[in-house]
């Protein structure tokens, strides 16, 4: 399912929902690129912090602009891993600018990516250390707007203008089927705009003068309450629904996290660096202190190019790219059955060019997964989720 601004707020309960019931949950994310130039290319004789201090500025010069979720549960009676597939299109913070490289915008394009979705619906977020300050700082905040002091007016336009909207206040104001009166943004100057939030709202105790974009245009809008508690109630839940919408994917990554379930990834070191950078807290400069912010934050991660690289999987399959794994792992081993989760939108495994969309890339990792997981347990597969064999020890959080 495909999750942008449009949809957000009637899906994240849903979303919310599967992570609670799964197992352990897949990502993937696509990026604006992987790094600025040859100097940040990687190394085999890069030391781990060396290798850190690349991925770091990848993460924080690009952008993080599809994630997928795929959430896996296991139903031991039937043998069968239902799945639930979630792509976020995100767009970050307003303003926020990113470098992107040409060539990984380009194969994205051919892969299918939509910008025009992206830029029209694509989700914000925040970390969640600056969701904490921005709630702090609104229950600090008055909610009761200050003491207006009309202006002079000596235009007879300016005169005639205030003596029209007096007229329309008192009718909007006796008429009880009305709460909201809009002024077009098309008829007003910036002196009249001054007038309305002067001298007309000096004038009423319990109404609200402010501006509002529809379609385009920028009009005001005058709304009145029975009380000023009504007045202050509306303003709350107003504030409370502007810094959702800002706060935005942050929402999943925030329900991920108090979850606790395991995380896995296909080589999975730039998801997790993007992931905790912009969503959760700025990253630490040095490796250590990065390690202590996963796991503080997410108990457990597996990497299934790791798990690849190991034996069996190593003698049968020589390419770990995830495409490549994912066609091998089927053909040549016998995976579980997956089935959608019931109510949900998912993948199935035999569908084609889907690749490098975040939200199938997540589908085959949780796929790969299972299956190297069923492989390495043998005969006794079918009695736990894959989380709870004995194998993975190997392979947590490295």
């Amino acid at each position: 399912m495909e999750v942008t601004q449009k949809n957000f707020q009637e899906v994240l309960p849903e979303v919310e929902k599967a992570i609670e019931r799964a197992d352990f949950l897949s990502i993937d994310a696509e990026f604006t690129g992987l790094r600025r130039d040859a100097s940040f290319a990687y190394s085999e004789l890069d030391t781990a912090e060396e290798r850190y201090a690349k991925a770091r500025m990848a993460a924080k010069e690009f952008g993080m602009i599809q994630f997928g979720l795929t959430t896996f549960r296991f139903i031991q009676k039937e043998k069968t891993y239902s799945h639930a597939t979630f792509c976020f299109y995100i767009l970050g913070r307003t303003g926020e600018i990113y470098v992107y490289d040409n060539s990984s915008l380009r194969f994205l394009a051919n892969n299918g990516f939509d910008f025009a979705k992206l830029y029209k619906e694509g989700l914000q977020y925040m970390t969640v250390k600056e969701e904490n300050e921005k709630r702090s700082e609104l229950r600090s905040q008055s909610l009761d707007p200050p003491i207006p002091s009309p202006v002079k007016i000596a235009e007879e336009s300016a005169k005639k203008f205030l003596t029209e909207t007096e007229e329309k206040m008192i009718d909007f104001m006796a008429d009880e089927t009305r709460d909201v009166l809009v002024i077009p943004g098309s008829t007003l100057t910036g002196f009249f705009r001054k007038i309305l939030y002067n001298n007309i709202a000096s004038k009423y105790q319990n109404i609200l003068i402010r501006n509002v974009t529809t379609e385009g245009e920028r009009n005001v809008e005058i709304r009145k309450f029975e009380t000023q508690q009504n007045r202050r109630n509306f303003l709350q839940k107003e504030r409370e629904k502007l810094l959702n919408d800002q706060v935005g994917f942050t929402h999943v990554v925030r329900k991920i996290i108090e979850s606790g379930k395991a995380l896995v990834g296909h080589n999975l070191v730039l998801d997790l660096l993007h992931l905790i950078n912009k969503t959760v807290h700025p990253l630490p400069e040095h490796l250590e202190n990065f390690k202590t912010l996963v796991k503080t934050n997410i108990p457990t991660v597996y990497d299934t190019k790791l798990i690849a690289k190991d034996p069996p999987f190593c003698v049968d399959i020589p390419f770990t790219a995830l495409g490549s794994l994912y066609k091998d792992l089927r053909e040549k081993y016998e995976p579980p059955t997956f089935a959608p989760e019931e109510g949900y939108a998912s993948h199935s495994g035999e569908e084609e060019g889907k690749a490098h969309n975040a939200g199938y890339d997540a589908f085959m990792t949780g796929v790969c997964f299972v299956t190297m997981v069923k492989k390495l347990d043998g005969i006794n597969w079918a009695s736990k989720s894959v989380v709870k064999s004995k194998h993975l020890a190997l392979y947590a959080n490295r």
